[in-house]
């Protein structure tokens, strides 16, 4: 008798029966691969490896780009996937690492983007409306955490260096 399952094992037996469908991989066959971002001379991070940059009805991408060769300092834009435009909507991020970058990130359905940025020697949590497109303070001495781009919640953490503060 099961009496609890992780969401892991959820997934795990709800795709058994699709694994090893030949169909799944023959579909990709012939897909046609192009760069998300064109990499003129600079970094292009979407964030980290399980987050997802694509908004969710799919018509945008949102990525970091930076000049600086460590990447730690840049710029937030967002491309219109069907034209390619590309738009700027923070400048001049300075970020912890080029690792996890600004932490950007598509939350409440693809209606904001949020992320962190170190400004005036304090961490922000910032949030992007994409329908207005203006920008808030969500919280101070803070990092923003991932999320699920579907919650209208955002997670957030204190400085992992300094943990208590």
């Amino acid at each position: 008798m099961i009496r609890y399952i992780s969401l892991t094992g959820i997934v795990l037996l709800l795709s058994l029966g699709h694994v090893y469908a030949p169909d799944l991989i023959d579909r990709w066959a012939n897909a046609v691969r192009k760069p998300a971002a064109p990499h003129v001379h600079r970094h292009v991070i979407h964030s980290y490896f399980h987050t997802i940059p694509e908004c969710p009805e799919g018509k945008y991408l949102v990525y970091y780009t930076s000049d600086a060769p460590s990447g730690e300092r840049g710029d937030l834009r967002i491309q219109e996937r069907s034209t390619g435009k590309e738009t700027i909507i923070a400048e001049g991020l300075v970020t912890e690492d080029a690792h996890r970058v600004a932490c950007q990130q598509w939350v409440n359905h693809g209606k904001t983007i949020v992320y962190h940025n170190l400004s005036e020697g304090i961490w922000r949590v910032l949030a992007y409306c994409m329908e207005t497109k203006a920008t808030k303070v969500l919280a101070e001495d803070r990092q923003v955490g991932f999320g699920v781009y579907a919650s209208p919640w955002v997670p957030l953490y204190g400085k992992h260096w300094n943990p208590g503060l």
